[in-house]
C-alpha cells in the first residue's frame, strides 16, 4: 500500500469520525430540548393552532401557534422559533418539544404569540434550501392566516437555533421577508466553511453570513448573535469569522457571548447561567417589536 494511499484512509477515518462525533452531539442535544427548561417561564401559552401544514414539498412538517390566555384585542406580534437542523426523523418532533414550549410561555408572558414550525434537514447543508424554502413557506403560512389567529404579520422576529441558523439567517437577509422585523441566532452555525465535509464554494457564500456581512451596506433588520461559549469549534469558528466581516461596518448587529454555556444551555445548563441570556434575547426581540408601534396586544 502507497504512502498517499495510507494518508487518504487516515483523512477520510478522521473525517468520519468527526463527521460521526458531530452526529452524536446534534442527537444528544436535541434529545434534551424534548425537556422543557428548568425554572417558572411565568406565563402561561395557549395552541391556537396544531401542526398547520407547511407545504406539499414539506411532508410530514408542520406548524404549531401559541398565544397568551386572554383574548387578543387587537393582533400580537409573533416570534418564530426555527429548531436546528438534524436528521428527519428528530425534526418532525421538533415543534412539540419542551423547550419550545417554554419559549413559547415566555413569549406568552410578555403578549406576544409565539410559532415553532419543524422543517426538512439541510442533508449536510447540501440542500440548505430546501431547509430555508420551509423557512419562507412557514412566514408566509403566518401572514395568511394572521387575521384568524389573531397575529400582526408587520411585526414577525424570526428565532433560530445551532445549525439553521447560518442559511436561514443569510437568505431573510439577502431577501428581505415583509412583516420580519428582527433576527436572533442563539448558539448558531454562522459559516459553512467551518464544516468538515466540502460543500460547493457557491453554497457557502449563499449561505453563510461572513461574506454577505463583507458586502452588505445595509442589513433589512437589526440581528442578534448569542455565541456559547464551551461551544464546539466550529461553532466558534464561524461567530469570529462573523465578528471579522463587522469591523469597521455600522450595521445593525449585536454579537454577544454567553459566558460559561453550553450548545443548548437552556435546558442544559442552570437557570443561573442560562435565563440571564434567554432575558437579553427576549430584549432584543422586545425592541424589535417596539420600534413598530408596541410590543404587545
Amino acid at each position: 500500500m502507497s504512502t498517499l494511499t495510507i494518508v487518504l484512509l487516515s483523512a477520510g477515518g478522521l473525517l468520519a469520525l468527526a463527521i460521526l462525533a458531530y452526529a452524536l452531539f446534534v442527537v444528544r442535544m436535541l434529545r434534551a430540548a424534548g425537556q422543557p427548561m428548568p425554572f417558572d417561564t411565568g406565563g402561561r401559552a395557549r395552541l391556537l393552532a396544531k401542526a398547520l401544514p407547511v407545504s406539499e414539498a414539506a411532508v410530514g412538517h408542520a406548524l404549531d401557534v401559541y398565544g397568551p390566555e386572554e383574548p387578543a384585542e387587537e393582533p400580537r406580534p409573533v416570534v418564530l422559533f426555527v429548531p436546528g437542523d438534524a436528521p428527519d426523523f428528530l425534526l418532525r418532533k421538533s415543534r412539540e418539544w419542551g423547550m419550545f414550549r417554554s419559549y413559547a410561555e415566555l413569549c406568552a408572558a410578555r403578549g406576544w404569540s409565539a410559532a415553532v414550525a419543524s422543517h426538512r434537514p439541510s442533508g449536510n447543508y447540501k440542500r440548505s434550501q430546501v431547509m430555508v424554502q420551509d423557512v419562507l413557506d412557514t412566514l408566509e403560512v403566518l401572514r395568511s392566516r394572521s387575521a384568524e389567529l389573531g397575529l400582526d404579520p408587520e411585526r414577525v422576529v424570526v428565532w433560530c437555533f445551532s445549525g439553521s441558523v447560518g442559511p436561514v439567517l443569510a437568505q431573510l437577509l439577502r431577501s428581505p421577508v415583509p412583516g420580519v422585523q428582527g433576527l436572533v441566532s442563539f448558539y448558531g452555525f454562522l459559516d459553512l466553511s467551518a464544516w468538515p465535509m466540502k460543500l460547493p464554494a457557491e453554497s457557502v457564500e449563499r449561505y453563510s453570513l461572513p461574506p454577505l456581512l463583507r458586502q452588505a451596506d445595509a442589513l433589512p433588520c437589526p440581528v442578534y448573535l448569542l455565541h456559547a461559549s464551551k461551544d464546539r469549534k466550529m461553532m466558534t469558528k464561524g461567530f469570529e469569522a462573523t465578528r471579522q466581516a463587522l469591523e469597521g461596518r455600522a450595521l445593525p448587529v449585536t454579537m454577544r457571548v454567553g459566558a460559561g454555556l453550553r450548545h443548548g444551555f437552556e435546558v442544559q445548563d442552570e437557570p443561573a447561567l442560562s435565563r440571564p441570556e434567554i432575558e437579553a434575547g427576549l430584549g432584543f426581540v422586545a425592541g424589535c417589536f417596539e420600534s413598530r408601534g408596541g410590543g404587545g396586544a
